[in-house]
């Protein structure tokens, strides 16, 4: 692949286009997440491809809610504990007799 200006783009560039922080892009960069980049004579750059194939991986399905599922939740019935007093004015808690 040739490298060209045309190809090429800055993180202020992508951080423009997403509607990012440069800063976000430098979290990502030290994460090893994000889109692939190059680093030349201190200089950060994405290549477009790389930007496309990153966010084409990013896009997700969902069913836009044509489909409930039904939850099933089991919930434990509360039963009330033997062992805690309910009229003591410290509150539920055994004292000595």
């Amino acid at each position: 692949m040739k490298y060209s200006r045309e190809n090429l783009m800055l993180p202020e560039e992508l951080a423009d286009n997403f509607e990012l922080s440069t800063d976000t892009l430098a979290d990502w960069r030290s994460q090893k997440t994000g889109p692939t980049y190059m680093k030349i004579a201190n200089k950060i750059w994405y290549t477009k491809s790389s930007v496309d194939s990153w966010a084409e991986a990013q896009v997700m399905e969902t069913n836009n809610g044509n489909k409930k599922t039904k939850r099933e939740v089991e919930l434990s019935l509360q039963i009330r504990r033997e062992d805690l007093c309910t009229n003591n004015r410290l509150g539920r808690h055994r004292t000595k007799q």
